[in-house]
C-alpha cells in the first residue's frame, strides 16, 4: 500500500528538489524568508498552470520574485513608471536574472545598459544607502551591475581616505 506514496513523494522530489535547494541557497545569501512568495506563488501562479508545469516553474519564478524585490529597493528612491495588474508599482526595470546554484545570479548585457540608465536618476547618497541593503549590494556584486560611475567613485575613494586621516589626526 506505501508503494504509491513512496512513488509519488519520489516524482515530486525529482521536479522540485533542485529548485528548492537552489532557493533555500538564495534565501540564506540575501535574508529572505520564502513564505510571503511562496504564498503569493500559490494563489496567483499554481492556478494559472493546467498541469504540473508549475513544479519546473519554481526556480524561475522565485528568481523573478527576486528580481522584482530588487527593483522595488529603487523605488524608494524613483517614481514608478507604472502599474500592474494587482495595482503594485514598477519600474520598468526587468533585469531577467539567472540563477544556477554554482554560478549564482547573471544578467544579459543589455539589461545591464537600461540598469546603468536608471541609476543615472539617483543620487551618491541614495546609492550608498541602496548598497547598504543585502539583497541590493549581493545582486550588483555579483552580477557585476554598475552602480556608480567613475566620479562617485573617485569621490568615495576620497571621502574613506579624508576619513583615515581624521581618525589617525584625534
Amino acid at each position: 500500500m506505501g508503494e504509491l506514496k513512496e512513488r509519488f513523494n519520489n516524482w515530486v522530489y525529482e521536479r522540485t528538489d533542485y529548485q528548492l535547494d537552489a532557493i533555500d541557497k538564495i534565501c540564506i545569501d540575501l535574508d529572505i524568508y520564502p513564505n510571503q512568495w511562496f504564498s503569493h506563488f500559490l494563489n496567483r501562479n499554481v492556478g494559472d498552470y493546467t498541469g504540473t508545469e508549475f513544479m519546473r516553474e519554481m526556480l524561475s519564478d522565485f528568481v523573478f520574485y527576486v528580481s522584482n524585490q530588487f527593483s522595488n529597493r529603487l523605488l524608494t528612491y524613483l517614481p514608478p513608471e507604472g502599474y500592474n495588474i494587482y495595482n503594485e508599482p514598477y519600474l520598468g526595470l526587468n533585469l531577467n536574472l539567472v540563477y544556477h546554484l554554482h554560478e549564482g545570479f547573471k544578467i544579459k548585457k543589455k539589461n545591464r545598459k537600461r540598469f546603468v540608465k536608471v541609476c543615472k536618476n539617483l543620487t551618491l547618497t541614495q546609492k550608498k544607502e541602496l548598497m547598504q541593503d543585502k539583497l541590493f549590494s549581493f545582486i550588483v556584486n555579483q552580477t557585476k551591475l554598475k552602480i556608480f560611475n567613475k566620479k562617485e567613485i573617485r569621490a568615495l575613494k576620497l571621502g574613506q581616505i579624508n576619513e583615515y586621516n581624521r581618525k589617525n589626526q584625534e
